[in-house]
């Protein structure tokens, strides 16, 4: 979800939820960052299902990524 989504349904002001969200070392910018690496890892495990099921485009998806994080730290 974008922050303004979640300001939205917290019901705070979205200027100030962005700006907290923008500042490195904010608790609003680490607990965004966690639940975006939270989902992002839930996605890629259900990606990895379905590749493992022989999903085309999940094969190919888990590929790009693989590669993308092997060029990452090479």
């Amino acid at each position: 979800m974008t922050p303004t989504e979640i300001s939205a349904l917290l019901d705070i002001d979205e200027r100030e939820f962005c700006d907290d969200i923008a500042t490195v070392g904010s608790p609003a910018r680490r607990a965004y960052v966690r639940g975006l690496a939270s989902t992002a890892l839930e996605l890629r495990h259900t990606l990895h299902d379905t590749a493992l099921a022989g999903s085309p485009y999940s094969i190919q998806e888990c590929q790009r990524l693989l590669a993308v994080a092997q060029s990452s730290v090479i």
